[in-house]
């Protein structure tokens, strides 16, 4: 998959499909343990960032963003997606039940 923006949208959405099912494959039951890995990661670099560096382009193929958006959209990501990955940074409770969020 080559790192160009995409020229044809439904291209884009078939080659990102078949990356999420290649790398789902790879990583099996490695899954759960890589993200959480890699989220600690993102949230490690978010931490170091000072007031200078929030308006800082950051790296994604489709276009640059602001540090300051990447933020925004990891706040939205967790509101949105926390309750379900419990021992990996969500509020999910045993059993796969969601838990109450304090």
């Amino acid at each position: 998959m080559s790192d160009a923006p995409p020229e044809d949208e439904d291209v884009f959405r078939r080659q990102l499909d078949h990356r999420a099912v290649a790398l789902r494959r790879e990583l099996g039951n490695d899954l759960l343990p890589e993200f959480a890995r890699l989220n600690r990661e993102f949230d490690r670099v978010l931490s170091l960032l000072g007031p200078e560096d929030w308006d800082k382009l950051c790296y994604h193929r489709l276009r640059p963003g602001t540090a300051r958006a990447k933020a925004d959209i990891r706040i939205a990501e967790l509101a949105i997606f926390g309750q379900c990955v419990a021992p990996y940074g969500g509020a999910l409770a045993a059993g796969g039940r969601p838990a109450e969020i304090a």
